[in-house]
């Protein structure tokens, strides 16, 4: 599921596309799977908080990727100006 949200994520940006597409499944699936009628707002709800960890997660490693890229950029060019020996 977070594989999915990451790749909808870098196409569209927005990341809550997996609790609303919870009502196409149970259109698809509800002759072979009836409880999903009565279950679809619990697992939307469900869907949708870790639709919202997931993207909290994202938020915060790409911060902290954005920081170690720019330390890597002044270490890396601290290594280019070094004579080497």
């Amino acid at each position: 599921m977070r594989r999915a949200m990451r790749h909808v994520r870098s196409l569209r940006g927005d990341l809550y596309v997996l609790s609303n597409m919870a009502r196409n499944v149970e259109y698809n699936m509800k002759d072979a799977y009836p409880e999903l009628t009565e279950q679809i707002p619990y697992i939307q709800r469900v869907i949708r908080a870790e639709e919202e960890r997931f993207a909290r997660t994202i938020d915060v490693g790409l911060k902290k990727l954005e920081e170690d890229l720019d330390k890597a950029k002044i270490t890396s060019s601290w290594w280019r100006l070094r004579p080497l020996i």
